[in-house]
């Protein structure tokens, strides 16, 4: 363990994991240890930096942009809000014009005149009679 070759002469990576390898060949039966690679874990693996991409630069990015989209939206409802509304209010308007049209007068003969004039109702108030006939 920890050797391989001819009478076991070459040592194993220290990268092996456990130490293990090929008693033939050398190469690692376990894998390697974290940042290694190769079948002989003798490969550093790149090393990811996160500096271009940091959490904090995603987040603002993804703000800002949720912010352009939400307001993109609410200006798009207001817009057709503001459109609905202005088409009820012609609607409305157009109503009001056609039910405020003015009709022809109608005829009135001069019988109906007269039954107004027939009726030959004083013009003193009832209310103030009755008042006065409480009273007494």
């Amino acid at each position: 363990m920890g050797s391989y070759g001819k009478d076991c002469g070459n040592h194993c990576s220290s990268h092996c994991r456990n130490m293990t390898c090929n008693s033939i060949s050398g190469s690692c039966l376990e894998g390697c240890t974290s940042g290694y690679l190769g079948s002989f874990c003798n490969k550093q693996a790149p090393i990811v930096s996160n500096d271009e991409y940091s959490t904090p630069d995603a987040y603002i990015a993804a703000l800002s942009i949720s912010l352009v989209i939400n307001f993109s939206l609410v200006v798009v409802i207001v817009i057709l809000l503001r459109l609905l509304y202005n088409r009820k209010q012609e609607m409305r308007s157009s109503d009001y014009v056609t039910s405020a049209e003015i009709s022809p007068p109608l005829q009135v003969s001069n019988n109906d005149v007269h039954l107004y004039q027939e009726l030959n109702i004083p013009n003193d108030s009832s209310y103030q009679n009755l008042s006065l006939r409480d009273r007494s």
